[in-house]
């Protein structure tokens, strides 16, 4: 779905890291920077973005 809607390449995408209340994906930055905007409007119930940078110090 993610490289679909953001229209990279399925192999751009490096690992997916499942957890039980968020996950993870590893792509490269640019891949990255095309990800976020085009999820940057797309909300989960109306409040938090469906897609955002991690934040480091939360890993």
């Amino acid at each position: 779905m993610v490289a679909l809607k953001a229209g990279v390449e399925f192999d751009s995408i490096q690992s997916v890291n499942v957890r039980e209340n968020y996950s993870f994906i590893t792509v490269p930055f640019s891949d990255a920077e095309k990800i976020l905007n085009s999820f940057k409007t797309v909300k989960l119930d109306g409040k938090k973005p469906l897609i955002e940078r991690a934040d480091p110090s939360q890993q």
